[in-house]
């Protein structure tokens, strides 16, 4: 009874407050110019938080794909995985997001040669994407040609209805972008794609929404609507690579409304209908984004295991323990020399192409030689985690993993040398994985101490 009460003095504090505040013209149209500035304010937070959520999803899906063409690199281009990690991957995307993909497909050299689902996906096994005669080609050539990946307006598919797709090129050398294996693509249904979008929310609120895309002469090309002709819309930006996206919305009632009565309900109710809805959408963007932050195990810069994937899967963070105690861990704690000072000198697009060439030459030193795990801990930090090892093979791979990285050469920084420090622990019985760290940590403080560029165990 309290809470109603209360909510009924504000509710008559408010309308009395609108009702003085209109007496004259001048106070009138003041209001109305504040409420404008106000309601666009809002409707912009608004497009904000969808245009976020809508780049969550797309990422959601990328991030599938990033999977698989890192599968395909760390395989050597070999793709004997893909009928097992394929219908794993489009449960997860179905899980995760409510969408049934309409196919994955893998096409080394442009041509398709797996797909999955096959089922009425037959008509793609062949399908040459270098061939720009077909539908949706010329961004699939973007990817090829650019060398990143890429999101197809809608097109007309060959079994038949429009669809949207993403693609990605492979490259076997992806930090020299040599060794071009061909691409990798993911199929979506338009309509189940635009539904997933939650774009149908819009309507709940009375908006009026475009969601669109910016031709090759930057003009507006409407994907989907709810209306046309928006006169004065709010809109924000969705950026996918090669496809400039934007949402855009408006009030179906306008902005403003020059009847004195229904100024005073339209201020009422956007006073306390959008303060739920702003707290509806940033809570529902929290949860989201919390999901994508225990979903996401990989490190998309480095393109190895993140934290997250070591906390969750190797080691129980509640008590420092493996959460599979019958492995053997050794372990390495390596950091990047002066990794500030390649930031500040060379600038931070340069230090993020160290990392990517440090983790490359790790991961190919250590699955070349052993079962374990390149895990980014945080920064220019990174943990090797290796079993069936002793102690002379970590040592050897410890001393490869600083050969090798010194060796690395930068073209735009010839005089530039990566180096890096290691320490590392040893398994000698049934250490956790908390007591290796600190041996480890204290042994990196050791090669720091003694000149870097060097393991000690």
């Amino acid at each position: 009874m309290k809470t109603r009460r209360f909510f009924k003095y504000f509710i008559v504090s408010l309308f009395l407050f609108l009702t003085t505040s209109a007496i004259g013209t001048i106070l009138h149209l003041s209001s109305v110019k504040q409420q404008v500035q106000a309601n666009r304010s809002r409707y912009y937070n608004i497009v904000e938080n969808q245009a976020h959520l809508i780049d969550n999803i797309i990422d959601k899906i990328v991030i599938r794909l990033n999977f698989i063409e890192n599968l395909i690199i760390l395989n050597e281009g070999d793709i004997s995985f893909f009928d097992e990690t394929a219908p794993r991957l489009y449960n997860q995307i179905y899980n995760e997001i409510g969408l049934k993909l309409r196919n994955f497909a893998l096409a080394p050299d442009g041509v398709v040669t797996d797909v999955y689902p096959l089922q009425s996906n037959e008509v793609m096994l062949g399908f040459d994407y270098k061939d720009l005669n077909q539908p949706g080609n010329d961004d699939a050539y973007l990817a090829y040609s650019r060398g990143r990946t890429v999101v197809t307006i809608p097109f007309e598919l060959l079994q038949g209805g429009v669809g949207v797709a993403i693609r990605t090129p492979v490259y076997l050398n992806p930090e020299e972008k040599e060794g071009l294996w061909g691409l990798i693509a993911v199929t979506m249904n338009f309509d189940e794609f635009i539904k997933i979008l939650e774009l149908d929310y819009f309507d709940t609120i009375n908006v009026k929404y475009e969601f669109c895309y910016a031709d090759k002469s930057s003009r507006a090309v409407v994907i989907t609507s709810n209306a046309d002709n928006l006169k004065n819309p709010v809109s924000y930006p969705v950026m996918q690579n090669n496809l400039n996206m934007f949402l855009r919305i408006e009030p179906k009632q306008g902005w403003d409304d020059r009847t004195q009565t229904v100024l005073f309900e339209l201020l009422i109710i956007i006073g306390c209908f959008f303060i739920s809805v702003l707290m509806y959408n940033s809570l529902k963007i929290k949860a989201l984004n919390d999901d994508l932050h225990k979903m996401v195990q990989y490190d998309p810069l480095a393109k190895c295991y993140s934290r997250s994937f070591l906390t969750s899967s190797i080691v129980n963070s509640q008590n420092g323990k493996w959460i599979d105690e019958s492995k053997k861990y050794s372990l390495g704690i390596i950091d990047i020399d002066d990794f500030k000072k390649i930031n500040d000198t060379y600038g931070h697009e340069f230090g993020d192409r160290v990392i990517e060439s440090v983790s490359y030459l790790l991961k190919k030193v250590v699955l070349e030689k052993n079962s374990g795990y390149i895990v980014r801990y945080g920064g220019d930090e990174f943990l090797l985690l290796l079993t069936c090892i002793n102690k002379n093979e970590f040592e050897s791979i410890l001393q490869d993993c600083t050969s090798l990285i010194s060796e690395i050469a930068y073209e735009e920084a010839p005089d530039f040398n990566v180096a890096i420090s290691i320490g590392g622990a040893f398994h000698e019985t049934d250490e956790s994985y908390d007591k290796l760290f600190k041996i480890a940590d204290r042994n990196l403080y050791i090669s720091k101490q003694n000149g870097k560029n060097r393991y000690t165990i």
